[in-house]
């Protein structure tokens, strides 16, 4: 069912946003290596989570304040309970996003799609 609906989300509108990882501050996530990546994730939300547009457009509001604060760009498209997100920043930036995400319990499923170098970022936040 997830991968027969991973064409509707590619058509589905998208959401201009990023899902961050709480209580981190900029400092913990500057590193040597600042090349720029882009990642895509696919993952399913878990029951109960995501009840209604209301959360998710507050999660859109606290992830794109975060990810602005740590020069990371984006989409996010949402057909319940599937999400598909594009992140383009730093690459030890994406790296701890995408093992927060990975391990957020409102998350099941967590598959990365693409991971692959990127000039400059495409998104803007």
């Amino acid at each position: 069912i997830f991968f027969r609906t991973l064409p509707f989300l590619l058509r589905a509108c998208s959401v201009m946003g990023c899902i961050a990882i709480k209580g981190r501050r900029v400092h913990e996530y500057i590193e040597q290596d600042t090349s720029m990546r882009t990642i895509v994730y696919i993952s399913c939300a878990e029951t109960g989570f995501f009840k209604d547009q209301y959360s998710i457009d507050a999660l859109v509001r606290f992830a794109n304040a975060n990810n602005t604060e740590l020069g990371v760009s984006g989409y996010l498209l949402v057909a319940m309970p599937f999400f598909l997100q594009r992140l383009e920043g730093p690459q030890p930036i994406l790296s701890r996003l995408a093992e927060g995400i990975k391990g957020d319990r409102r998350h099941k499923d967590f598959i990365i799609v693409e991971d692959k170098p990127i000039s400059s970022p495409v998104y803007g936040n």
